[in-house]
């Protein structure tokens, strides 16, 4: 049976003396220690003995010289330590700036470096001072002195992951990859003003953004989700997308300017657009711990400019396209396989199924989906364009079989088109999902005046919408929402995301944006308030239509 700390420290004059110098919540610490080395396995008695090397290193024990010495020559002596690490180690400068003393103790967070991960991390409590995959690339690099109270009187909040290390924890030093698994992570904490630590070199601003819930699941998203449809090559096969370099720079923007929710598809460009979100998150150097990452799985995938979608299900399966559509258990998993491969990430937070396929059961699929949230692939699945029996129909399915729940509705909402608060909507707030609309303003007829074809998307709707002619209602709700933008000095795509916006039911609209000035119009929006006699304007000139954006 393990001595306990009092009746080991007798027997050992450095571990009495620093017994009496650590506080009680470290004496818990060094308990468990001490159970360990009387194990007799040798490796875990010789790292244990590393452990008690650091432990005694982070309290300043005293000595015979330090009773002789007179209490100015100490301080002096500290100083001099002090100043000499940080000439040692250039990056001690942007820690030491917080170096403070307690009594007679001090504790000292230890720092390592991994070039490979580009990152450094805590090593206070680590019995090796290197990255868990990456030991040839690491160093020891530096320390850095606090108050120990600092943890304790609200200087920081358990919760959210950012990139600050706290002591006393174990953090990965680095996102997973496909290929590896993750460093232990023992506890995430968030990072709330303390000075003496250095924030991440790309971080979402989030100063005057308000994050919102995705549904009643506890994940938070920007109020603007970034529709990724628009990145790809013209013509492939879509003829109003943008390219790689004009896209990357939007995509950035959006990131620094606080949105953290972007939606892309398998099919969007026929895996491209993907591919350029994936090479945004690596380029720019996006917190991938903050970001909400969403993709789809339904649509056959085409080859180079090829629209398989555009075909019967006879010609897919003559083409090439076999087995590789619909939300069969094998399309799901290879699926989600092909959008980590162009996405270069290891997992998505939500997945989504695009479309109701009535060729595969319902079981099959929300069982497949299921098992893809437990393989570590998907955080979260979601639904899109669907009629509301359909969805009740997945749902119950899994809560009668015990599987994941979708978390959220994608489905066609805009001021032009509200057919889904008939019956999708109080659906949704059923099940507690949250609803994030594509479309918001109608692939543009809400943001340009009426029959103004300025843009490649315009032109590509040709007097129609998702091929339903345009009524004398949709001419109406156009003019007015010009109206009240004009009156209002801002856009008239910021007052239609507005109205979207101003409906409870709504979480977090999907704005397609191939600018950077469409990026702030969007943002605008969250913050811009309709009156509601506004509201009501818009509301009251709404007829009712045919079901549009299922198929």
């Amino acid at each position: 049976m393990a001595l306990s700390i009092e009746e080991m420290a007798p027997q050992d004059e450095k571990l009495q003396l620093l017994l009496e110098a650590i506080d009680s919540a470290s004496r818990g610490t060094l308990q468990a220690v001490l159970k360990v080395m009387c194990q007799e396995d040798q490796s875990t008695r010789d790292r244990v003995s590393n452990s008690l090397l650091i432990a005694e290193d982070q309290v300043r024990l005293p000595s015979k010289d330090d009773e002789e010495s007179d209490e100015e020559g100490s301080e002096d002596e500290e100083d001099e330590d002090d100043e000499q690490s940080e000439d040692e180690n250039p990056r001690s400068e942007e820690r030491s700036s917080n170096q403070q003393t307690t009594g007679s103790k001090r504790l000292r967070q230890r720092y390592a470096y991994c070039e490979n991960c580009k990152k450094e991390f805590d090593v206070t409590q680590n019995t090796s001072t290197s990255c868990k995959y990456h030991p040839e690339y690491c160093y020891p690099d530096g320390d850095f002195f606090v108050d120990d109270d600092q943890y304790n009187d609200g200087g920081y909040d358990n919760g959210e992951m950012l990139e600050e290390y706290p002591e006393g924890y174990i953090y990965e030093c680095c996102d997973r990859r496909a290929d590896e698994e993750p460093c232990t992570t023992v506890r995430f904490v968030s990072y709330l003003n303390v000075n003496g630590f250095k924030q991440s070199s790309s971080t979402v601003n989030s100063t005057t953004m308000k994050y919102v819930r995705l549904g009643t699941s506890g994940l938070k998203v920007s109020p603007i989700c970034v529709g990724c449809m628009s990145f790809g090559s013209p013509g492939k096969p879509l003829e109003w997308t943008i390219p790689e370099e004009e896209a990357l720079p939007v995509l950035d923007h959006c990131y620094r300017s606080g949105l953290n929710f972007y939606d892309t598809a398998n099919v969007y460009s026929n895996g491209e657009s993907e591919i350029i979100l994936g090479k945004a998150i690596k380029q720019y150097n996006w917190s991938r711990e903050s970001i909400v990452i969403a993709t789809k799985v339904w649509a056959p995938v085409g080859r180079s400019s090829e629209r398989p979608l555009g075909m019967s299900q006879e010609e897919r399966d003559n083409n090439g396209y076999l087995n590789q559509y619909g939300l069969s258990r094998k399309h799901i998993f290879d699926s989600i396989d092909a959008s980590l491969k162009r996405l270069d990430l290891p997992y998505v937070d939500l997945l989504q199924i695009h479309r109701f396929d009535p060729n595969t059961s319902p079981k099959e699929t929300m069982e497949a989906l299921h098992d893809v949230v437990k393989s570590g692939k998907v955080r979260y699945i979601g639904a899109s364009s669907m009629f509301a029996h359909q969805l009740l129909e997945y749902q119950y399915t899994a809560r009668m079989n015990g599987w994941t729940e979708f978390i959220t509705m994608q489905n066609l909402y805009n001021a032009a088109y509200r057919e889904e608060e008939r019956e999708m909507f109080p659906t949704l707030q059923k099940f507690g999902m949250g609803c994030i609309p594509w479309s918001p303003i109608a692939m543009g007829l809400l943001a340009r005046p009426w029959n103004s074809n300025d843009t490649a998307r315009g032109e590509s709707m040709k007097g129609g919408l998702l091929g339903n002619p345009l009524t004398d209602a949709d001419k109406k709700i156009n003019e007015k929402i010009g109206e009240i933008a004009a009156s209002r000095g801002v856009s008239m795509a910021t007052v239609a995301l507005a109205w979207v916006l101003s409906k409870p039911f709504i979480t977090s609209p999907i704005v397609g944006m191939s600018k950077k000035e469409r990026v702030d119009e969007a943002i605008q929006a969250i913050e811009f308030k309709l009156s509601e006699e506004e509201i009501k304007s818009i509301d009251d000139l709404y007829e009712p239509r045919r079901i549009m954006g299922h198929s």
